[in-house]
C-alpha cells in the first residue's frame, strides 16, 4: 500500500508535533496538496503534524501561542499507526512538502481542497456561517462568499482569506 504525508515547514518535525516552522496558512498549502494528490492516486493519507511550538511566541508576549492544537481532526492514518510508517515504511511514503506554486498547485483541486477542510477542521469552527454563491465576472464564472455574521475566530478568517485570495488569483490569472 502507498502513502502519501504532507510534511509540513518546521525545523523539526518529530511526527507528533512540529517545532518552529512555517505559519497555519503556509502548512495549510501543504496539506492541501497532499490530500489532492492521495486522493488521485488512491494512496491512504497520514494526517499532518498540526501541533506546533514556536519560541518566538513566547519571547514576543503574544496572546496566541499558535500552537494549532485542536483545530483540526484527524483524516488520515494517525496516532501510534502514523508514526510506525514514518519510522519504518519510509520506501511505501511520498512525502509532500515545500510551498511549491502556491495556490496554482491546488487550483485545479478545489473540489478536493474543500472536502479535506470540511472533513478536518473541527465543527467548533468551521466557517458555517459563509454561503457560496456563482456569479459571472468577465466571463469568468467563479465562487464568491457572502458572510452575513462571520465570528472571527483565526481559522475562521484565515480560510477566508485563503479563500478571496483563490479568486483574486483566478481573475488575474485568467
Amino acid at each position: 500500500m502507498n502513502y502519501i504525508y504532507p510534511k509540513l515547514p518546521a525545523s523539526l518535525d518529530c511526527h507528533f508535533f512540529r517545532i518552529g516552522g512555517s505559519g497555519l496558512a503556509n502548512s495549510m498549502f501543504v496539506a492541501a496538496r497532499a490530500y489532492a494528490l492521495a486522493k488521485k492516486t488512491n494512496a491512504q493519507f497520514i494526517n499532518p503534524t498540526w501541533a506546533n511550538f514556536s519560541i518566538g511566541t513566547y519571547i514576543r508576549r503574544e496572546k496566541d501561542k499558535r500552537h494549532y492544537i485542536g483545530l483540526f481532526k484527524s483524516v488520515g492514518v494517525a496516532g501510534i499507526k502514523k508514526w510506525l510508517l514514518l519510522l519504518f515504511k519510509k520506501k511505501q511514503i511520498t512525502i509532500v512538502e515545500g510551498l511549491a506554486r502556491y495556490f496554482e498547485d491546488i487550483l485545479d483541486d478545489y473540489p478536493l481542497v474543500k472536502e479535506y477542510f470540511d472533513l478536518s477542521v473541527r465543527n467548533t469552527i468551521q466557517y458555517n456561517t459563509i454561503q457560496y454563491n456563482t456569479i459571472q465576472y468577465n466571463t469568468i464564472q467563479y465562487n464568491t462568499i457572502q458572510y452575513n455574521t462571520i465570528q472571527y475566530n483565526t481559522i475562521q478568517y484565515l480560510l477566508l482569506m485563503l479563500l478571496v485570495f483563490t479568486l483574486d488569483v483566478v481573475i488575474i490569472t485568467n
